[in-house]
């Protein structure tokens, strides 16, 4: 599975690259990698970003569904207006 992903897995450095810039922050301000979601799961993707980051902690200690869940409910709190 993971030989036959590998280039997208090589592909997600470049819009983590564009959440660092778009944040105005470089990475040595960086503490720690969350990972959060499915992709979580597949180790592949953690030593991609451990290469990415080679000073940082990549965590993934946050439960992948209940970080999808409540960034579902916060985002539809601020499309209905409530936040």
């Amino acid at each position: 599975f993971e030989e036959l992903c590998k280039d997208l897995i090589e592909s997600l450095i470049k819009p983590v690259q564009d959440v660092i810039v778009a944040a105005k922050v470089n990475k040595g301000e960086l503490d720690d990698i969350v990972l959060v979601g499915g992709y979580t799961r597949i180790p592949a993707v953690r030593e991609v970003l451990e290469g990415a980051f080679p000073d940082r902690h990549v965590s993934a200690s946050i439960s992948p569904d209940e970080a999808a869940a409540y960034g579902a409910v916060i985002q539809g709190a601020i499309l209905s207006g409530l936040l």
